[in-house]
């Protein structure tokens, strides 16, 4: 059993918006799931210099590679995604829980200098509750079922 260390109790769904009709999934399109988790693996595990949240959306598109990233992501057709469908990707990743926002500087919160800058992205971790052992979130199998992913590959 996986958990995020979150307090959270299933009263079902309500059956009319997006989330329970499934019509999320529309908003990012097809993904290469293992494509997706490898690269964000590595990206954040190997950098010295920490990543700033508006960075997320940059690695994403990988204007300076030709936008081989989102072709990767999306297969063929990800070199002609929209904007929107980048930023929802972004959106998903960080509500799954598969990256976490950190402010370095703890003075800054609640305060008005709080700024973008101050804000960076850290891979995010779930507790195995049978073992006891924090692991990658992107490698709990269940946190992707809401995700629109390529079950074949």
């Amino acid at each position: 059993m996986w958990t995020s260390g979150k307090t959270f109790k299933d009263r079902g769904g309500c059956g009319h918006c997006p989330y329970c009709l499934g019509g999320y999934k529309q908003f990012t399109d097809t993904i290469d799931r293992r494509f997706v988790a490898c690269t964000l693996q590595v990206k954040l595990s190997t950098v010295q210099e920490p990543i700033l949240a508006s960075d997320v959306v940059k690695f994403l598109t990988d204007a300076a590679n030709k936008k081989e990233m989102k072709r990767r992501i999306w297969m063929e057709s990800g070199k002609s995604k929209s904007p929107g469908k980048v930023h929802a990707l972004a959106l998903q990743l960080l509500a799954a829980g598969f990256l976490r926002l950190v402010v370095r500087d703890q003075s800054k919160l609640g305060k008005n200098d709080l700024s973008q800058k101050d804000i960076h992205v850290q891979i995010g971790t779930v507790l195995d509750a049978e073992n006891m052992i924090e692991e990658c979130a992107i490698n709990c199998h269940s946190l992707w079922e809401l995700f629109n992913y390529d079950r074949q590959r």
